[in-house]
């Protein structure tokens, strides 16, 4: 149901690359140091924060898991990823068998993952929750993604308007569900925008590359323009790269928030792809002449645009909305989906 009322209540994050850094540093060596067993509780510290520094009407989030719970579901990842591993020294068959069974056991992981998510997190006291099921998990993770070969790609942004209709609209607040009302065509003038721009440069890459190979052929003295070619192309590919993640980050998590709802309250938000494009290059270039150390600093600044480009519109009273009590969910879904870097995302 979408709101009448035009009050609009922005989102602010509070958090700050200094504050964090001492966070993330701990959290690094401790990990480290512990063999990686300290992760999980690094994990929880970094979601609280992150959390805790995101205010709607000057009230932050929380995230309550339990880094024992997190822990347990990482070693049985880890663990499953061992036997992965090993099995491709065994027999290829094998290891195309675990393929098989991890692909099968996809919807499960997905919708765990976004379980035990959704009910660690909360607002103003009140959980979160996801009601998909497994079934509807099956049709657009396995079911809908087997057709695009068969399509051409063609069927592609069908399939992740499919995939991020299911994971937003079974979400729910308290009691109350979300509701996303986002048309499937928008999805393909998105991507079919990212297709023509993938087929120019191409076209010019394949340009460059003829041009490339005039001067290999017919100039003998000619390494050092050579060198400066081929680090203009590899830059040029990586602000390609750069460019269409800012993009798709930008296009795609307006065209969701902006027809995402709750009630009666609906969301808007305002990111620019230039304006993420600025902000992943330059966070890419510190990281790497610092050796890592602006990590904090890059992630900070990235939440930072991310949520203060967002606001609720429509009467923000949290008070009306009313909680669900549920089990404790499972973390083994959750760390499985991040041992084989499965994302359970949305927005």
């Amino acid at each position: 149901m979408m709101s009448e009322s035009g009050q609009k209540t922005p989102i602010f994050f509070t958090g700050n690359a200094t504050e964090y850094f001492g966070i993330w540093i701990v959290n690094l060596l401790l990990s480290i140091v512990t063999l990686g067993i300290y992760s999980a509780w690094a994990k929880v510290r970094r979601k609280k924060y992150f959390y805790n520094n995101t205010l709607i009407d000057g009230v932050g989030f929380d995230y309550h898991a339990n880094p024992v719970s997190i822990l347990k579901g990482r070693a049985i990842a880890f663990v499953l990823f061992v036997i992965y591993s090993l099995s491709k020294n065994i027999s290829p068959a094998l290891s195309g068998a675990l393929m098989l069974i991890f692909f099968l056991a996809l919807p499960w992981i997905i919708v765990r993952g976004n379980i035990f998510n959704a009910r660690n997190s909360s607002h103003r006291g009140l959980r979160f929750n996801f009601v998909g099921t497994v079934r509807e998990a099956i049709r657009v993770v396995i079911g809908l993604p087997m057709l695009i070969p068969f399509t051409l790609g063609l069927i592609y942004p069908y399939v992740a308007h499919q995939h991020t209709k299911f994971i937003v609209a079974k979400h729910r607040f308290g009691t109350t569900d979300f509701d996303l009302d986002v048309k499937v065509g928008d999805f393909y003038k998105t991507y079919l925008k990212v297709l023509l721009f993938i087929l120019l440069i191409a076209g010019a890459l394949l340009a460059l590359a003829a041009v490339s190979a005039r001067l290999n052929g017919n100039h003998e003295n000619l390494d050092g323009i050579r060198g400066l070619f081929m680090f203009g192309l590899f830059a040029g590919i990586f602000g390609i790269l750069f460019f269409l993640s800012a993009y798709l980050h930008a296009r795609l998590g307006n065209l969701i928030w902006n027809n995402a709802s709750l009630d009666n309250l609906r969301f808007e938000s305002n990111q620019r792809a230039r304006d993420l494009f600025w902000i992943y290059t330059t966070n890419f270039i510190l990281i790497i002449i610092t050796f890592g150390l602006m990590t904090p600093w890059a992630q900070i600044r990235t939440q930072r645009y991310r949520v203060e480009h967002l606001a609720v519109v429509g009467e923000a009273d949290f008070d009306k909305f009313v909680g669900d009590k549920k089990a404790e969910a499972k973390a083994l879904g959750e760390e499985i989906a991040d041992m084989f870097d499965v994302d359970l995302s949305f927005g």
